[in-house]
């Protein structure tokens, strides 16, 4: 039996250990984020963009150096951009894996504050400044009100500089993965599910999307987890689980819950060319058993 929560109690302490706490982030690495609370995005469409722009960016290398560039949620007027703080003759030091690590960060400050408005995230490396991430809605953006964001320098300036509407990002996306899911009973706050989810995908990618793997887990605040298990070998056909299909089947998962409304434990077996391959779902509290066979 899961043991879950029909209420979420978050603890602003927490806050003070996020810099060290996701996806086993080193200390040199830290992000100052600044909320203007006069300026309230809905949190729905907030997480959308936040986990399509997590997505996209895990398609790349880790190593990737990334130039100032916007990644505007393509199912409305919330947007994410990027800004990249040049070194000398250096364009760029903002890699994929600082954005992975600072949009964890970003997302989970903004759980534990409640705040879900236009944001501001600079990631420094022992103390300068990589770039940033922000938060605007494309409408405040037309009408000159985008909060400031980062200068060459590392402070805080009122230009966010040149950025492209169409990124042109090419993604790894497997269609042969599907799912099948079987909704559970006991509640899970939505937003503590996308916190996991949005994890799940950091990990897949810092894993190695075509890693292989005996399971997948990546656990969010409050005991929500989600997991994968690759089912038991019973012929030539049983497929392999990659790191990649974790991130895909979790997307697909979340996608299917926000489709059905339903924000339960959820039980979701992963399919690879109709071959099933993983079971697992998401679950908060002490960990169930799955079954593999």
């Amino acid at each position: 039996m899961l043991a879950l929560s029909l209420e979420t109690t978050l603890n602003p302490d927490l806050a003070s250990q996020v810099d060290v706490t996701i996806l086993n982030v080193p200390a040199e690495f830290r992000v100052e984020v600044t909320s203007y609370t006069n300026s309230p995005i809905a949190p729905g469409a907030l997480w959308n963009a936040a986990i399509e722009l997590m997505f996209r960016v895990t398609d790349f290398p880790l190593t990737q150096t990334w130039l100032s560039r916007a990644f505007p949620w393509t199912g409305g007027i919330t947007r994410f951009q990027l800004k990249h703080n040049s070194f000398g003759k250096d364009p760029s030091h903002l890699t994929t894996q600082h954005i992975i690590w600072g949009l964890n960060h970003l997302m989970l400050s903004m759980v534990l504050s409640g705040k879900y408005c236009q944001t501001v995230a600079i990631l420094r490396w022992e103390g300068q400044a990589l770039g940033a991430i922000q938060v605007v809605l494309r409408q405040a953006e037309m009408e000159g009100s985008n909060p400031p964001a980062i200068s060459e320098n590392g402070t805080v300036s009122s230009a966010f500089g040149d950025v492209s509407l169409n990124p042109g990002v090419s993604h790894f996306f497997d269609r042969d993965v599907s799912i099948q899911v079987v909704y559970g009973g006991k509640p899970i706050d939505k937003y503590l599910i996308h916190l996991t989810a949005l994890r799940a995908m950091g990990d897949a990618a810092l894993q190695g999307l075509d890693t292989e793997a005996a399971a997948a887990q990546s656990t969010g605040i409050q005991e929500v987890k989600w997991k994968l298990l690759r089912v038991k070998a019973v012929g030539s056909d049983t497929p392999m689980l990659r790191a990649g299909h974790s991130r895909i089947a979790v997307l697909r998962t979340l996608a299917q819950m926000a489709k059905d409304e339903r924000w339960v434990d959820i039980r979701v077996a992963v399919n690879i060319e109709g071959n099933r391959c993983a079971i697992g779902g998401f679950n908060q509290g002490m960990n169930r058993g799955v079954e593999t066979e």
